[in-house]
């Protein structure tokens, strides 16, 4: 193998290992990204499903609690 091919074949080497290198660190992202969207969804689902109290609501709960003491 003549020093020019060899150094062709080095380089597609390289390049292939950079390549799989990438692939792999980007597959990871999108497998965090993934965990991150789903704990979002998750977080949003919880807010929408169950709301905070009102104002309201938690003043009668509060004067309840020490009337009761």
């Amino acid at each position: 193998m003549t020093e020019r091919k060899h150094a062709e074949r080095t380089e597609r080497l390289n390049n292939g290992d950079y390549v799989n290198r990438r692939t792999a660190e980007l597959n990871q992202l999108s497998d965090e990204s993934e965990v991150c969207r789903n704990a979002v969804e998750q977080i949003v689902l919880r807010n929408v499903c169950q709301p905070p109290l009102r104002l309201k609501d938690y003043w009668s709960r509060t004067k309840n609690i020490v009337s009761s003491r």
